[in-house]
This record gives C-alpha cells, structure tokens and sequence, in this order.
C-alpha cells in the first residue's frame, strides 16, 4: 500500500464505522419512540377496561337477581290467592 492508500482506507474505514453508528443510534430512537407509543396505547386500554368495569361493577350492584323477583312476586301471589277470612273479618294465610 501506498502512502496515500493507507490513509484513505483507514478515512474510509471510519466513515463506515460512523455511519454504522449513526444508523444505530438513530434505530434506537426509532425503537424508544415505538417503545413509548406501545405503552401509551396499553395505558390508555388499561384505562378504558378499568372504566368499563367501574361500570360492570356498578350495573351488577343494581340489578336485581330474577330468581329472587319471582320467588318473592309468587309467595305474595300465594298469600293473596290462598288467604280465608276468619269470622271476625281477620285475613288467615293458610301454610302450605
């Protein structure tokens, strides 16, 4: 190699260094940025699943069980249906 040739591949070989690194770094931004987007997506998922569930949560606390409902609607239909009056005039709910 000559004089000028080493220099010019050691100038050559820098510049590829360099540029690798420059590559580098910017995928690595590229990366954090990508990084930072996914979690504020998940984060604000997060968020909308908690608050659907505040809402789950609140719905279930009022409703009212069926099975429930209907029991007490048919032991007051019973009571009604099956009921006799005592001479006096009092109402006598029969068990059955």
């Amino acid at each position: 190699m000559t004089a000028i040739g080493i220099p010019a591949l050691a100038w050559f070989i820098q510049h590829l260094i360099n540029k690798r690194d420059e590559y580098e770094a910017k995928t690595r931004e590229a990366e954090r940025e990508q990084d930072e987007m996914r979690y504020q997506q998940l984060k604000d998922g997060l968020q909308r699943l908690e608050l659907c569930l505040g809402t789950i949560k609140k719905d279930l606390s009022n409703k009212v069980d069926e099975e429930d409902c209907k029991e007490k609607c048919d032991n007051k239909w019973n009571m009604i249906n099956h009921h006799r009056h005592a001479e006096n005039g009092d109402v006598v709910i029969s068990r059955r």
